[in-house]
């Protein structure tokens, strides 16, 4: 909650300076990223299912299905995309300064200590996890399946 609150906040906050973009490209790029996150977030929460938890560790079972085979931490990722999103619709240069500087590095920090939960977890199974799916970014060789991870089946 708090997080929405701060985006409101910097959307509003008075007389900043613009992001430095034609008003067209900022449009259907914003649109575009938010979209895209909001669908990558989406896709990972639902893939995760019920067991989802906080703190990186989601009951029993390693979740390795779905968007989970493609990358790691679809749902921080989605959020970085969806909030630069936000930050161009709202032609907003505070929000992206402190999503660029502030929330991206926290998600990326995030993400690493809910691997190290998952490791002390799951022990060899995430290690081998880790080591066949990146964290954020999709390999060239399974960027083809990235398709198939959004087919709601």
């Amino acid at each position: 909650m708090g997080l929405l609150v701060a985006i409101v906040l910097l959307c509003i906050y008075p007389n900043q300076p613009g992001v430095p973009l034609p008003d067209e490209v900022k449009f259907f790029l914003g649109l575009i990223l938010l979209s895209f996150g909001l669908a990558l977030e989406t896709r990972g929460s639902m893939d995760l299912g019920v067991k989802r938890s906080v703190g990186g560790v989601c009951g029993d079972e390693l979740i390795v299905k779905g968007i989970y085979r493609t990358i790691r931490h679809p749902q921080n990722l989605g959020g970085m995309i969806w909030i630069l999103g936000v930050a161009l619709l709202a032609n907003s240069s505070y929000l992206l300064l402190a999503h660029l500087f502030l929330w991206c590095p926290l998600l990326v920090v995030e993400s690493y200590i809910e691997d190290m939960d998952l490791k002390r977890k799951f022990g060899r199974e995430f290690e081998r996890y880790a080591r066949e799916v990146p964290m954020f970014f999709p390999r060239a060789r399974v960027r083809a399946n990235i398709i198939n991870n959004f087919n709601i089946n």
